[in-house]
């Protein structure tokens, strides 16, 4: 009697019913990814999301929107049914993949048989058949030591001498057999054993891609449905206009120092060498010693490769333009940086290959092997010592002429196995125009001189002139270029889609924020000083972890194409988002600080002759647009998760682990969910929706800087 009273009452309050378990929802995840910092991954998963109350909020979470949707006749509204029965299926999925699968990791050695599977609790489990370990093998990337796959040879018996079935399992590829699947993980050092890990959900995960399937669908047909908020927020949108700009001189003087000239530096700077794991010519690993010691690209005028040849052939003189403390953490890196350059560590150019054995990159003072002949030891050991007096005496030509000799060497040791010419001329002009720090700058100033104008333009509901308009355009299409062009030269000198760190992540989501203001320009005149801020704030921020860190070979984990779908997706996604932040805010302040004695309208005013129309309601408008938004974004964000969720099936066996950014980003897009169902009442009152959009950014904040800083787990860039 007591639980049917409750549950009328429950049902009576429907709206506050559903918004109370949403929010106790939301919290329970915010609270585990708290406590999962310092009780540990296991902890959480067994107490807070497979716990009973959790399992119970999720059910009731279900049961209550369901009852919604026949209360407020949402069947009507097919896609809007479908979206919502679409997150039961995917809640079911779960359920069934937390009860019905289990997972562990299986030891195997070269020729030998086992079926036996260590499990997640340290209890084993035997397989149904036996797995054998027929071949092993670790591909690198040319020329390097760096390992680019893991590939193990496989086959099944169903009994001890009749192979069922044979296959092999590498990085991003898995292997399905008999429902359990089986995905690399490590590899002892003699590499003569690997450890597979092995998962089996029969029906969680098919119930689950079925979900996300039908999601995706359905939220496509969502953006067609005429009673939908991005429809109704469309036909509202009317063209509005906007602002202007300028850019700040910068100046740099340069003393005395004694270094090669530019030529000889640029010549040198194209020689290849060993770094960071890859092949790249000594330009690159010019800027990243350059930056660590003056956390600058040039010094004195003198660029990075000019720094580089000083510290090698006028040591004495550019010690004194350092002061080391010992110390201090950072200044010891400097020093070991400066001895490892001096002592031939740091400086990798010279390709040793004897009796059909892989090419080998050592410095001068590295040990060479015994086979090789006396020209060649003889031109290891003293090019440098030649290259140096040439410099010191102000011979370039012979310089020149020297340099070309290291590169003609290179280039007869390595027959083909390093970077084409091409992808070293593509990593020399990205060198030469990645200045994030100066356009973060001019970005940031760009947007808040415009935010200002603008703001005051609309309060006062005049227009700007079309020069001004032009000048803006033009202004955000050069930096569209710009970071489009570094964008794709980093590409090809990588290799694959620089989406694999923090810094490229953001640089991206700054390119995407520039491509948005484009297309969206037209529809807010806050559009493009919201775009330039938030452009400039992604590029700063892709300089706090180290200012364009140097190009690493990809991660093995990494090599699938489904990471660049799923990065672009939800990087879109965030950039939609924190655009929306920005024009909220701008709606807030507008709204606030107004002037105008009455309402702004499109009534037509004269003043001085000129005839010109007073602004519509500029709260309202913005209002509007972040309405329009707001839609995409959620959807992205959702497209986003399901592409990871099948990543990480592919790379790891298992499609959700509740690892810390994979919670937050559930927690944001149900954040940023409730403001399109009606019966949150958000839309109903502009300024009640903007404040909630400027709390919501929070939760972007925290999934994209509190997981990668503080909270950590597999995603965590830092």
């Amino acid at each position: 009697m007591f639980l049917y009273v409750y549950l009328s009452i429950m049902i009576k309050n429907l709206r506050i019913t559903v918004l109370l378990l949403l929010t106790a929802v939301v919290a329970g995840l915010v609270s585990a990814t708290v406590i999962e910092k310092f009780k540990g991954h296991e902890f959480v998963t067994d107490y807070i999301y497979g716990s009973f109350w959790m399992i119970a909020l999720w059910a009731l979470l279900s049961l209550f929107g369901f009852i919604m949707i026949v209360c407020c006749r949402l069947y009507r509204r097919k896609a809007a049914v479908g979206i919502h029965l679409s997150f039961l299926v995917i809640l079911c999925g779960a359920l069934l993949t937390h009860f019905t699968s289990h997972s562990g990791v299986m030891s195997l050695r070269l020729g030998e048989t086992s079926n036996l599977m260590i499990c997640a609790d340290n209890t084993t489990e035997l397989l149904p058949f036996n797995v054998r370990l027929d071949t092993f093998v670790v591909k690198y990337y040319g020329g390097t030591d760096t390992p680019q796959d893991y590939v193990s040879g496989i086959s099944f018996l169903r009994f001890p001498d009749k192979v069922d079935d044979r296959d092999t399992v590498s990085m991003n590829k898995v292997v399905n057999y008999d429902n359990y699947r089986f995905f690399q993980t490590s590899y002892s050092p003699d590499m003569q054993e690997c450890m597979l890990s092995v998962s089996y959900d029969p029906y969680g995960m098919t119930v689950s891609y079925v979900g996300y399937g039908c999601l995706v669908l359905c939220m496509m047909f969502f953006f067609f449905d005429r009673n939908s908020m991005f429809r109704k927020s469309l036909r509202k949108i009317r063209r509005l206009t906007m602002f202007f700009l300028l850019f700040l001189p910068f100046a740099s003087f340069a003393e005395p120092l004694k270094s090669p000239s530019g030529p000889v530096a640029d010549k040198f700077g194209e020689v290849l060498v060993l770094y960071q794991g890859r092949i790249c010519p000594v330009n690159t690993l010019a800027l990243d010693f350059c930056r660590k010691l003056y956390n600058g690209k040039s010094y004195k005028g003198h660029s990075a490769n000019q720094v580089l040849c000083g510290w090698m052939f006028y040591p004495m003189e550019w010690r004194s333009e350092i002061k080391l403390d010992v110390s201090s953490s950072k200044d010891k890196q400097k020093l070991l940086l400066i001895e490892s350059l001096f002592n031939g560590d740091l400086l990798k150019m010279y390709p040793v290959a004897v009796d059909g054995a892989p090419v080998r990159w050592v410095g001068r003072s590295s040990s060479l092997p015994e086979s090789i002949s006396v020209e060649e030891w003889t031109f290891i050991r003293k090019v440098q010592n030649y290259l140096q007096q040439f410099v010191m005496l102000g011979q370039d030509a012979e310089a020149i002429e020297l340099i070309g000799n290291i590169k003609r060497y290179q280039d007869k040791k390595t027959a083909g196995a390093v970077p084409h010419v091409s992808e070293i001329k593509a990593e020399l002009l990205y060198n030469s125009l990645t200045h994030t720090k100066l356009v973060a700058i001019i970005c940031l100033v760009i947007g808040f001189l415009c935010f200002v104008c603008s703001t005051v333009y609309m309060a006062r509901g005049s227009r700007e002139p079309r020069w001004q308009k032009r000048l803006e355009r033009i202004l955000v299409a050069a930096l569209s270029l710009y970071l489009f062009t570094l964008f794709v030269l980093r590409w090809v000198v990588l290799g694959s889609i620089p989406l694999s760190n923090g810094y490229e992540a953001m640089e991206f989501m700054a390119l995407l924020v520039s491509l948005l203001v484009i297309a969206v320009a037209r529809f807010s005149p806050l559009v493009l000083p919201a775009g330039f801020l938030v452009t400039g704030f992604c590029l700063l921020v892709a300089l706090f972890g180290e200012s364009d860190p140097p190009i690493t070979p990809l991660m093995p984990v990494l090599s699938s194409p489904l990471l660049s779908v799923h990065v672009v997706t939800i990087m879109l996604s965030y950039a939609l988002m924190a655009i929306m932040f920005v024009i909220s805010l701008s709606a807030i302040i507008v709204t606030h600080n107004r002037k105008c004695p009455v309402p702004l309208s499109s009534v037509e005013t004269e003043a001085d002759g000129v005839q010109s129309s007073v602004l519509p309601e500029v709260a309202d408008r913005l209002t509007t647009l972040n309405s329009l938004l707001l839609t995409p974004s959620v959807f992205l964000l959702a497209v986003g998760i399901f592409v990871g969720a099948v990543w990480a099936n592919v790379s790891w066996g298992s499609y959700w682990q509740w690892d810390p950014k994979e919670t937050w980003a559930l927690i944001t897009l149900l954040v940023y969910s409730l403001p399109l169902h009606k019966f949150s009442k958000l839309g109903d009152q502009p300024m009640r929706f903007n404040f909630y959009l400027v709390v919501a950014f929070l939760c972007v904040l925290v999934t994209y800087f509190g997981v990668n800083y503080f909270l950590g787990g597999m995603h965590s860039y830092a």
